[in-house]
């Protein structure tokens, strides 16, 4: 086996790995997402940014232990982790915003969709910048 096939297939194992947390992670983030908007009747970018605190903190642990297997110190890569986070949600208020007030897509499906853009998007800059696993 080659090396570019033993890190193409490392490269799989992770985001492997990391779309499991990302499941979890963007579970929780909606659900708190639905609870705070239909539940308490808090405005939808108000609870979009309340469910993705909560998806980030849930991964943060999953992701550094389980995804990455990182052994960096937490001080240094929590706040790399969070950038890429803030990015990330700068991204999907844009988004959120443009799809509900420009396009006049429902909210809950509107932040359906742009999921899998903040997963692509959240996968590359923890792996290169917070956890700086650079296995390919």
């Amino acid at each position: 086996m080659s090396l570019f096939n033993l890190f193409k297939r490392e490269l799989i194992k992770q985001f492997i790995r990391f779309c499991l947390v990302g499941l979890a992670s963007a579970t929780l983030t909606y659900l708190v997402y639905i609870i705070f908007l239909k539940f308490f009747n808090i405005n939808y970018l108000i609870s979009a940014t309340l469910g993705v605190i909560s998806g980030v903190f849930l991964g943060f642990w999953f992701n550094r232990n389980l995804t990455f297997n990182s052994k960096k110190r937490i001080s240094i890569t929590i706040p790399k982790y969070f950038l890429v986070y803030a990015i990330s949600w700068a991204f999907n208020m844009v988004a959120l915003k443009f799809l509900v007030e420009t396009e006049k897509f429902n909210p809950i499906i509107s932040n359906l969709l742009i999921i899998p853009i903040i997963a692509l998007i959240n996968f590359f800059g923890i792996k290169i910048f917070a956890f700086q696993n650079k296995k390919w």
